[in-house]
């Protein structure tokens, strides 16, 4: 016969978290979990939640999930994690709090660094990305290379300290030497700490160049009859500029004047009681053309004021006769050549006593000589020798010299009308150049 014996019932004990820790290492970007030893009855639906621990013990509540990512706004700051025992049938034991050591940070590196299209004189900002902590100041270096390169030729060639940069901030603008090359940065991600990272390089597509434009177009007066145009070009490697030369009437009408394309110009009849103005259209080397800007109009053309170049006295020198002081034109030689009326310019040779010159000198520029060399006559003490160039419609005739010496010339008629003493010899050196020295004669063919 056997014989039951029944025990008391067993009451179950309350839910309990015996222990608990978290998994993973406390630095950025490590995922963090955590492992729970639970007694008292059967396990029901546990809950926990995780907070980040901020600047005087404030909690900030983060997620109910099973783990937590840590990020950079975890660095430096703990996470704590409150767990809370359920039994099945609901009863709720008491919570337990841990908290983790200081977050640290990873460590540095450049995640992606692009460069955009460079252009000339526009600001260079890269794209760039940094992991690992508080970003600190990274080390920037801009190198110009004149060809594209393999990532690991780019590092071995512009990590080492014998590579010359160009630039050393993240932002760099492209200047004239920089157009048709390629640009490199070197970046070295560096944290808050002053650790430095792996440097990381990008590199450009060729710099492009800026649209050719021109500033400060103006005129300058060379002379009485010639202009010349000048510029400021701006724009990539400059190429062969287009010149012109336009007429501007009272009125406001412009032509242009054909023919005209040089930057130097020289008046003729047709310019009379006109304005100039000069045009200029920018052209980059690789042909792309910019917009054409003209200069300010010039002050009205007139024609020279006329000058009596020869006066001479018409009747006799007799007491009781009439005197008429008459301008004599002189008999001026010229030619036409591809239908341009040229005058003669000739080369004078003067030698004269060397306390004389000065006079010699300002009668000749009256009358548009220009001296071209003036030394000691060889074997004289006190002779100067002066070459002069003087168009043969300036009359190189003097009334003003004196001293003993001689004159050598070509073309023009001497008068006999010296001044002082005597002059040893005739004409014996002398050349002749054509110039154009007239405007165009419109009714010459």
């Amino acid at each position: 016969m056997e014989v039951m014996t029944v025990l008391p019932t067993v009451d179950l004990g309350p839910p309990i978290c015996k222990s608990i820790q978290f998994n993973g290492s406390m630095i950025e970007g490590e995922c963090l979990s955590f492992s729970a030893d639970y007694i008292g009855g059967e396990k029901g639906n546990c809950t926990h939640e995780w907070f980040r621990i901020k600047k005087k013990g404030f909690r900030e509540k983060l997620t109910s999930a099973d783990y937590w990512d840590l990020t950079l706004s975890d660095v430096g700051m703990c996470i704590e994690l409150d767990y809370t025992p359920f039994r099945k049938d609901g009863l709720k034991g008491f919570p337990v709090t841990i908290r983790s050591s200081i977050i640290h940070p990873a460590e540095p590196k450049g995640t992606e660094l692009i460069i955009p299209v460079c252009c000339e004189d526009r600001q260079v900002v890269p794209k760039k990305s940094y992991y690992g902590g508080h970003e600190g100041d990274g080390v920037y270096n801009w190198y110009r290379a004149n060809k594209k390169m393999e990532m690991a030729d780019m590092i071995t060639t512009f990590s080492s300290e014998g590579a010359l940069a160009v630039g050393n901030d993240i932002i760099y603008t492209p200047t004239l030497e920089d157009v048709g090359a390629y640009l490199v940065l070197c970046w070295l991600p560096t944290r808050i700490d002053g650790k430095p990272g792996e440097p990381v390089i990008a590199i450009s597509n060729p710099v492009l160049a800026a649209l050719p434009v021109v500033s400060n177009v103006c005129i300058k007066k060379l002379s009485s009859t010639a202009y010349v145009g000048e510029e400021k070009y701006y724009g990539g490697h400059e190429g062969p500029n287009i010149y012109s030369w336009y007429r501007e009437t009272a009125e406001r009408t412009t032509s242009i004047i054909n023919g005209a394309n040089p930057t130097i110009y020289e008046v003729t009849d047709f310019d009379y009681n006109f304005q100039l103005i000069f045009g200029y259209m920018p052209v980059r080397s690789d042909s792309i053309v910019g917009e054409l800007k003209l200069s300010e109009p010039t002050k009205t053309i007139f024609p020279e004021l006329p000058q009596i170049e020869l006066l001479s006295f018409l009747g006799k020198e007799v007491e009781g006769e009439i005197l008429r002081a008459i301008e004599i034109i002189p008999k001026v030689m010229y030619k036409y050549e591809k239908g341009e009326k040229l005058g003669p310019i000739e080369e004078v040779t003067i030698e004269e006593n060397e306390e004389h010159v000065g006079v010699g000198i300002e009668a000749l520029s009256q009358r548009r000589a220009e001296v071209t060399d003036m030394d000691p006559v060889p074997g004289s003490v006190d002779k100067t020798r002066m070459t002069l160039t003087c168009p043969s419609r300036g009359l190189v005739t003097l009334h003003d010299q004196k001293g003993k010496g001689h004159t050598s010339m070509s073309i023009a008629e001497w008068l006999k009308s010296w001044l002082g003493k005597e002059f040893s010899r005739p004409a014996t050196i002398f050349t002749t150049d054509w110039r154009r020295c007239f405007p165009p004669d419109p009714g010459r063919p």
